[in-house]
């Protein structure tokens, strides 16, 4: 009983940290394509919703920051 306790609490833990929001640095700012909200780093609100991406073999995804400041998935091949 006692082990079944502790695995629902880690697995309550591990649930919650991954809706867990990055907060801003104490100058306001956020990592390469995010923006600042009320002290959270959220993807700016007129960026389209990202879906994971799935690489060709060989291949290696990278976030990118386009022309209009959104994150977006770039995948990079070797040659």
């Amino acid at each position: 009983m006692k082990m079944q306790t502790i695995v629902v609490v880690v697995l309550c833990a591990v649930i919650a940290r991954a809706y867990d929001t990055p907060k801003c640095d104490p100058n306001g700012q956020c990592g390469l394509g995010f923006e600042c909200y009320k002290g959270d780093c959220i993807r700016p609100r007129h960026c389209p919703q990202l879906y994971p991406v799935d690489p060709e073999p060989g291949c290696a995804v990278e976030m990118v920051v386009d022309e209009f400041n959104c994150p977006m998935p770039k995948e990079i091949c070797g040659n």
